[in-house]
């Protein structure tokens, strides 16, 4: 039974991944800023509290996975951990939310980063959805962010250079 148990955590956690796309390889160069990923996600039970941010440089014309991807980001936020990446300093496009199968709540939005800048990226469940706020070292709200509109669950379509 124990190692039933343990086939089934494992193979849970292995479908936390809900992307094609590869994973982030960090800006190594110097100008880049720092993006910190939270998260609020008080009640989900069957993976944790897990989030998954997937970033682009730009739109795609017929190939979502290939066309200006620059990777994802899968952070696990149990006991209130984040995750720090760096990010280059351009223009860049975002697709986050939860893996939590029963919850497809995803937020799309794009913003440039300053050169050394510092952000928090935090994702939280709400009443009839999900919200994401992005917050300079500071803490005020960034200004420079566009928010995509889309329905409900992982979305593809308002990437599509034609949305842009």
């Amino acid at each position: 039974m124990k190692y039933l148990c343990l086939v089934l955590l494992m193979m849970l956690l292995v479908s936390c991944k809900s992307t094609n796309l590869p994973v982030y390889n960090e800006v190594t160069n110097s100008d880049n800023a720092q993006l910190t990923i939270s998260a609020n996600l008080k009640g989900l039970f069957l993976h944790g509290r897990v989030t998954q941010l997937e970033i682009f440089d730009g739109c795609y014309k017929d190939d979502y996975d290939k066309e200006n991807v620059l990777g994802h980001v899968i952070s696990d936020h149990s006991d209130g951990r984040t995750n720090t990446i760096s990010l280059p300093s351009k223009e860049l496009f975002f697709q986050f939310g939860t893996t939590e199968p029963g919850w497809f709540c995803h937020v799309q939005f794009s913003f440039t980063p300053e050169n050394g800048e510092a952000y928090t990226l935090n994702y939280e469940m709400v009443f009839g959805g999900c919200e994401a706020s992005l917050k300079d070292s500071t803490g005020e709200q960034v200004t420079n962010v566009r928010y995509f509109k889309t329905g409900a669950g992982i979305s593809r379509g308002w990437r599509k250079c034609d949305n842009i």
